[in-house]
């Protein structure tokens, strides 16, 4: 949620109920007595970062010292000693271990075992209810094998990138796999203005197993699983679902060729040009004229408009990144003037500062693309 939704969150809904119902909260409060919006967000921070759903009755709660539970213990001479050692479990995509927990309680009461509520028309009293404490509890599961003296590490989700790691958790892994970006429908819509049945053609099958071989050969492409990912991977790649809905945004749409047989001829023609800029220098005039003459004036179009719509994009989503004009700022100067006691807004700036690179790489190989094209179309 937006800090501005969070805000009108707050006015609209959070502060009304926290007044209404004051008598509950303010027994147990060692300060003020009045809610503010400073301790609303701070507390929507804890719970947004630590809780998890737990079952059917609890629903996403905070479960008590659920990131930490390393214990050890140690003896000295003839006195046993125990000792306790907590630590937070950090988050890495090749886990030790993972909570579990029995979803299917009674939404109820929470029972795990029969209860009052599991028949219509009986009375509490009347079932045997064997539940008791016991049940309320959860399970830290290794997943692989942990070696003595190491440290654990738990999994806060598979597909979580460097910002999501940041703004969610407060920290960020040094090499993240999953660190990409992505545009939704309607940012891409805004650039291209035009989407007809696109999606249908993106999302079928045959159309994606037909050219997903062939991206394999380009160094501006990756292939991703199946779903409507649009984005760029930390490599600066394009996915594969935006190249090919990019690809149909940039054709003619009176063309009597099927789809999937246009974007074939288009990414054999990318494939041509990437070969010849890959590796060129700028004033080798010989191998950026290279383009063959007899090239489909129609797929060269095709490539020069998809080419600017991913240039497109990638500027957009820098201007967007922050305050106007701030794409253009030297983050590293931003990065060396804060000091050190300022580690969460440091990690933000190098967040930015990897996403900017992402945005960079991509748009410079499609620049060069876009100029390849432009030589041969003149």
């Amino acid at each position: 949620m937006k800090q501005e939704e969070l805000i009108q969150y707050y006015h609209d809904v959070g502060e009304p109920l926290l007044l209404r119902n004051s008598g509950i909260w303010k027994g147990f409060s060692s300060g003020s007595v009045t809610p503010t919006l400073e301790g609303f967000l701070r507390a929507y921070s804890l719970v947004s970062s630590r809780a998890f759903l737990v079952d059917a009755y609890h629903g996403l709660s905070m479960v008590p010292i659920a990131d930490a539970l390393v214990f050890f213990r140690v003896s000295v001479s003839d006195n046993f000693l125990e000792r306790c050692a907590f630590c937070r479990f950090n988050h890495v995509h090749e886990n030790h271990v993972h909570l579990e927990s029995d979803f299917n309680v009674c939404p109820e009461c929470g029972s795990l075992t029969e209860c009052a509520h599991d028949r219509d028309g009986v009375l509490a009293d009347l079932v045997n209810n064997n539940a008791s404490e016991n049940d309320s509890f959860y399970e830290m599961v290794s997943n692989i094998p942990i070696p003595p003296h190491s440290e654990v590490f738990n999994t806060y989700g598979d597909n979580l990138t460097n910002a999501q790691l940041l703004t969610r958790y407060g920290f960020t892994l040094d090499a993240n796999e999953n660190d990409n970006l992505t545009w939704t429908i309607d940012e891409v819509s805004q650039i291209c203005k035009q989407l007809g049945e696109l999606l249908r053609i993106i999302n079928d099958d045959f159309t994606v197993n037909q050219l997903q071989e062939i991206f394999c050969q380009s160094q501006l492409i990756y292939n991703t699983p199946p779903g409507l990912f649009l984005g760029i991977n930390g490599d600066g790649r394009v996915s594969d679902k935006l190249w090919i809905l990019l690809g149909l945004l940039s054709s003619d749409r009176g063309t009597s060729a099927g789809p999937t047989a246009l974007l074939r001829r288009l990414i054999d023609l990318q494939l041509l040009v990437e070969s010849q800029t890959q590796f060129s220098d700028d004033s080798d005039s010989e191998n950026n004229q290279s383009i063959p003459l007899g090239a489909d004036p129609a797929l060269l179009d095709m490539l020069l408009k998809m080419a600017y719509s991913i240039v497109s994009l990638c500027g957009a989503r820098k201007r967007n990144g922050g305050v106007p004009a701030s794409e253009y700022q030297n983050l590293g100067d931003v990065l060396d003037a804060l000091p050190p006691a300022q580690s969460r807004t440091r990690t933000a700036v190098a967040v930015v500062m990897s996403e900017r690179s992402i945005l960079d790489s991509c748009e410079a190989a499609w620049i060069d693309v876009l100029t390849a094209v432009r030589r041969r179309v003149g």
